[in-house]
C-alpha cells in the first residue's frame, strides 16, 4: 500500500490515507495514454483524463490523479465545508 494523506476539508487536517496495492497512481507521466487508475476509486483512464486531487496527497503535498466523478465529488465536499464553516 502506499501512503498518502486525505485532506479533510472540515478540520483542516490530513487523515491517514492508503492507496491500495496493484493501484497504478503515478504523480507524473509523460505519455498521457498511459493506463492509470484513480486515487480515490481505482477506476482504469487515461493520464491525460485525469485530474489533481484537491485531498489526496504525498507526504511533500504533491495531489494524486482521480477521475472526474472523484473531483467532482471533492468540490461539492469542499463547497459544503467553506458553507458550514462560514456559518
Amino acid at each position: 500500500m502506499t501512503r498518502a494523506g486525505k485532506w479533510d476539508f472540515a478540520k483542516h487536517e490530513y487523515r491517514p490515507y492508503e492507496i491500495p496495492d496493484g493501484w497504478y497512481c503515478p504523480l507524473v507521466l509523460y505519455d498521457m495514454g498511459t493506463i492509470v487508475n484513480c486515487a480515490s476509486c481505482g477506476k482504469d483512464l487515461p493520464f491525460g483524463d485525469t485530474y489533481t486531487s484537491r485531498q489526496i496527497h504525498n507526504p511533500f503535498g504533491f495531489g494524486y490523479m482521480v477521475c472526474e466523478a472523484c473531483m467532482t465529488k471533492e468540490r461539492m465536499d469542499e463547497s459544503k465545508a467553506q458553507k458550514e464553516n462560514a456559518t
